[in-house]
């Protein structure tokens, strides 16, 4: 069957205006999949949130329209579509989400759903369905091949981003790989590889799948119970909104620890429903690991850490202060050393081999914009990271560098 030309046309969305309602952690411990959709039209005014959400406009500055969700050098390689099959003003076809500046963002259609039967069977009853796709060359042309991760890590910003406003619009989401044969067929349709499909629509029930969670048995020098929990001072709708990358840290501040037990929580802690802060795209396994350097926290010496859900504790993994060597592992990128605390996310190569780096990345991602999104609501600065030396980070650790590969780093701490 050939591809349906059609006139595109524009549908205008509600501009982002939520202001209040939970803080982050009341929306991501109730993180989960639903057991089934139900066949009942989706609000446009909730999905256009959803869109902002994921690649909204929340500032323009120097000609860059700066987004919702972090990019490595403001490269933004994502595209997102929407597949609609039963919306509240919008007929059915798929369509390009665009988003021109702060208060205007709109979709323009750019097919006919009936182009693509197997996209329709795959929806089932679902009334919509995200299209993430990626223009790789937008990073790699600036970071070679390591903007191959760079995207990857992106893209789990947008998908946790996806998560969260969805669940905070007591919607539901689910995310699946776009299977190869779809994905030769909407590549006549979208622009760069699409590579994922989240599901949004309303849905009933919990499913009850538990992720493979386990933890890799290193030295460990002592142990800190994680206890204490800072509540957070704005909404996580304005958190959405205001996250930024922040590089300039008041050195000489201390962070409480109840701020950095709240951060660790929302990075890799477990929600009332059995699973983590997040959910990794192959629903089986959680590959990734957290681990904070500590600087200047009340109550803790500085070194490295662990952090282990399962047990609710900080794992001392190595004394002392090793936040310099950390910023010369990341290229000398002086914020790294002001920081009061750095969070490294490692990958298990064990897990790598089973589940791969592309769901590994994603996860990291994940974990990353529950941080980012958590230190927003402390009133904390955050900034991710993805130039460093692998070999360095691991060593700066000391942890085994045949059993981990480092994915991403985010500083943290009190703005200047």
């Amino acid at each position: 069957m050939g591809i349906t030309v059609i006139r595109r046309s524009k549908v205008a969305l509600e501009p982002y205006q939520l202001e209040s309602g939970p803080v982050p952690e009341e929306i991501y411990h109730g993180i989960h999949l639903p057991e089934t959709f139900h066949e009942k039209e989706y609000r446009l005014v909730d999905l256009s949130y959803i869109l902002y959400a994921a690649q909204g406009v929340r500032e323009k500055r120097w000609g860059i329209r700066f987004r919702t969700v972090p990019s490595a050098g403001a490269t933004y390689p994502l595209e997102v579509y929407v597949v609609a099959r039963a919306v509240e003003g919008l007929s059915p076809g798929i369509y390009h989400y665009v988003a021109e500046s702060v208060t205007e963002h709109y979709l323009e259609r750019v097919s006919d759903l009936d182009a693509v039967p197997e996209l329709e069977k795959l929806m089932g009853k679902v009334p919509c369905s995200l299209i993430i796709s990626s223009i790789y060359e937008r990073t790699t042309a600036r970071y070679g091949h390591r903007g191959i991760r760079y995207v990857h890590l992106e893209v789990g910003h947008l998908l946790q981003n996806v998560w969260l406003m969805a669940t905070l619009l007591m919607s539901d989401i689910e995310p699946i790989p776009i299977p190869q044969e779809l994905e030769e067929r909407l590549r006549n349709i979208v622009s760069g590889r699409p590579h994922m499909l989240i599901h949004v629509g309303y849905g009933s029930g919990v499913r009850s799948i538990a992720p493979k969670d386990e933890f890799t048995e290193i030295p460990i020098l002592k142990e800190v119970e994680v206890l204490e929990f800072e509540r957070s001072s704005l909404p996580l709708a304005i958190a959405v909104r205001e996250r930024r990358s922040v590089r300039e840290f008041s050195k000489g501040e201390v962070l409480k620890f109840s701020s950095l037990c709240r951060l660790l929580v929302a990075g890799s802690g477990y929600g009332k429903y059995g699973y983590r802060t997040y959910i990794p795209l192959n629903f089986s396994e959680y590959t990734c690991e957290l681990f904070v350097v500590v600087r200047s926290v009340n109550g803790i010496e500085p070194g490295v850490y662990r952090y282990n859900p399962l047990r609710g504790v900080l794992e001392l993994v190595r004394k002392g202060a090793v936040y310099a060597e950390l910023a010369d592992a990341c290229l000398g990128q002086e914020w790294v050393e002001n920081a009061q605390v750095n969070f490294v996310i490692l990958a298990r190569k064990t897990s790598l081999k089973r589940v791969g780096t592309y769901v590994a990345e994603i996860e990291a991602g994940q974990m990353c914009q529950n941080i980012c999104l958590q230190a927003t609501a402390l009133e904390l600065g955050s900034v991710p990271i993805g130039a460093f030396y692998d070999f360095e980070v691991l060593r700066v650790l000391g942890v085994p560098l045949e059993v981990y590969e480092p994915l991403y780093v985010c500083s943290v701490g009190v703005r200047w």
